[in-house]
């Protein structure tokens, strides 16, 4: 729809009503009398009908002017507020971010993290989109994320990739169970088990299709649980074991109520990466807020010493190390390994 004003003619009628007469509306506006006299006659032309009528040396808006003065007050001062707001984008003073992990446990350790954050960007807000969790990769394309945090490390040019750090998933038994005792766990041996998983089925769970089904094993009864306090209850009961991230349950492996026991002699370890657009412009606030995830996790990273041993405070250690530099997404095959192994925040499909 072609429009016949703009904010300029908006500014223009404006001036005039309050002036009173045109010589003091361009002193207003800093132009020539000449010059608001031709731009006001160009505005009637257009909208076909008089804005103002003359007594000595006033003006006056008829009704039609009088409308176009009120509507010229609303949308002027809207158009100044969303100038200053975006200008209060430009200093990283105001924004909205939206975000969301790969698995809906993964929000439970964001509440620290934004704490953090929000101490130096209080104006910005933050909206956790946990409507993509399941896919987010397609809610960045889609233009409705700012940064996802996501394990399956997807291989998109439009994409730019951050490791932020591995965290390792246990079994996690019953302090009387048999796997208490043992160094570590076979997948054939967790396959036997009923198993306590926090995924929505087979094909969504991390331990199921990275550990399980490489090694030709399927497990032989599986409960989903998305509720990571159910499933430890479940476990303490002797209802079964599960698949757990250690660092989720440090409470319960402190107190001796649950033991976790490695996977596979190596253990079984998840990296963890923040995607965001290639293309996106640079962003004071999401730089900040992968620096705080990245500090958050080496806090993690000095809880536990062993996934086999009950964890008492002298055997804590660090293990966090330095996530490299930023990157656009290669194959796989072309990746190096990165990140920092060690317990912290994250999934625990």
């Amino acid at each position: 729809m072609d429009m016949d004003l703009d904010s300029r003619h908006l500014r223009l009628v404006s001036e005039i009503a309050r002036a009173g007469n045109v010589t003091r509306a361009a002193d207003r506006l800093h132009v020539t009398q000449s010059a608001v006299s031709h731009q006001l006659r160009e505005i009637e032309d257009r909208l076909g009908t008089p804005l103002f009528v003359r007594a000595g040396r006033r003006m006056f808006p008829t009704a039609a002017g009088a409308h176009l003065v009120q509507t010229a007050g609303r949308v002027l001062d809207e158009i100044a507020r969303a100038e200053a707001t975006v200008h209060q984008f430009a200093r990283n003073e105001t924004g909205e971010f939206r975000v969301c992990t790969e698995c809906h446990t993964g929000y439970h350790w964001l509440p620290p993290v934004l704490e953090t954050v929000y101490r130096r960007f209080p104006g910005h807000q933050v909206r956790i989109a946990a409507e993509h969790t399941m896919h987010p990769i397609a809610g960045l394309l889609e233009g409705k994320l700012d940064l996802a945090i996501v394990n399956r490390q997807p291989v998109d040019r439009r994409l730019r990739i951050r490791p932020l750090f591995e965290d390792e998933h246990a079994a996690i038994v019953h302090p009387a169970h048999p796997f208490a005792s043992r160094a570590f766990v076979t997948p054939e041996q967790l396959a036997a088990e009923r198993l306590f998983l926090y995924s929505r089925s087979l094909d969504d769970s991390f331990i199921v299709r990275r550990v399980m089904r490489p090694a030709g094993v399927e497990p032989a009864a599986v409960t989903f649980l998305q509720l990571t306090e159910a499933m430890l209850e479940m476990v303490k009961a002797r209802m079964g074991v599960s698949v757990l991230p250690i660092w989720s349950i440090a409470p319960a492996l402190e107190s001796g109520a649950v033991k976790a026991v490695r996977i596979t002699r190596g253990g079984v370890f998840r990296r963890w990466e923040a995607a965001s657009l290639a293309a996106a412009p640079p962003s004071d606030f999401v730089e900040h807020f992968i620096a705080v995830v990245l500090e958050h996790a080496r806090t993690l990273g000095r809880l536990l010493a062993s996934p086999g041993t009950t964890v008492t405070p002298s055997k804590r250690r660090t293990v966090a190390r330095a996530a490299p530099a930023s990157r656009v997404a290669v194959p796989p095959s072309a990746r190096r390994r990165q990140g920092s192994r060690l317990p912290s925040p994250a999934s625990t499909r």
